[in-house]
């Protein structure tokens, strides 16, 4: 026997019949949370508004036996359409609270761009063979584009000095500066997280840039440049080699 809530009976207690499918469970609020959210002479104007669609639920049983699983489904479905309904003609908000939210662990959600920040070094030619490198910094973005991000003398040094540090950034290609493949690296981030910091690194090395801080080549350098950008930016400060004059120095 389908279960009528006792503030129904008098509407459909002439059309109740038994039925092999149980009844689907009303969403929302549902009726007896209804009436006691709109109080009792508003849920008499809402019962009248229902009537007709009850009406036709229960008419249709039969044909929903037919229908077997799907049928019942079908039929909630409808329930819950008509709660809604009648809520917004009282006024009342028959919504759960957390309709509509995404709080199912298996949806999808927009992933943010995942790219890469390595380190790299190349020897410093003129050392005679001396493991001393300089430093420089690769951002890979989500197309699997590299930038590269460096500082230099401006000067070429002797008697005129080296000037004050210069900062470059750009596509790394051949033909770069500091291009060379095979040269060691270390990746310090990876993922969602590293996404954007290639903006901070430019604005990074313009401010240094303004301050025209002197070169000297055991620092503040090129290597001061690279351990600063990382610094400022939030990003692991790690480099792939031993021997870097000027890394402990931030700018």
């Amino acid at each position: 026997m389908r279960y009528v809530d006792p503030e129904f009976a008098p509407t459909v207690r002439a059309h109740a019949r038994p039925s092999k499918v149980s009844p689907a469970p009303v969403g929302g609020l549902g009726l007896l949370a209804l009436q006691s959210a709109v109080g009792n002479r508003a849920m008499t104007s809402l019962l009248t508004t229902l009537q007709p669609q009850v009406q036709r639920q229960w008419s249709s049983s039969s044909s929903d036996e037919d229908r077997g699983q799907d049928g019942g489904q079908d039929g909630g479905q409808d329930a819950d359409r008509d709660i809604h309904d009648a809520g917004a003609i009282a006024g009342v908000d028959t919504q759960p609270d957390d309709a509509g939210a995404d709080t199912g662990p298996g949806e999808e959600q927009a992933a943010a761009p995942s790219c890469q920040i390595d380190v790299r070094a190349t020897k410093i030619r003129g050392l005679a063979g001396l493991p001393v490198y300089h430093l420089f910094v690769i951002y890979i973005d989500a197309s699997g584009s590299p930038y590269f991000f460096r500082g230099g003398p401006s000067g070429r040094g002797g008697p005129g000095g080296y000037g004050a540090i210069k900062c470059d950034h750009g596509p790394y290609t051949p033909g770069t500066i500091d291009w060379e493949p095979g040269a060691p690296s270390t990746t310090v981030m990876a993922g969602p997280a590293a996404h954007g910091k290639d903006a901070s690194f430019t604005r990074e090395l313009s401010r240094i840039d303004a301050a025209a801080i002197p070169y000297q080549p055991t620092g503040p350098n090129s290597n001061s440049v690279a351990r600063t950008i990382l610094n400022k930016s939030g990003v692991p400060e790690n480099k792939p080699v031993m021997i870097a004059p000027g890394w402990g120095q931030i700018l």
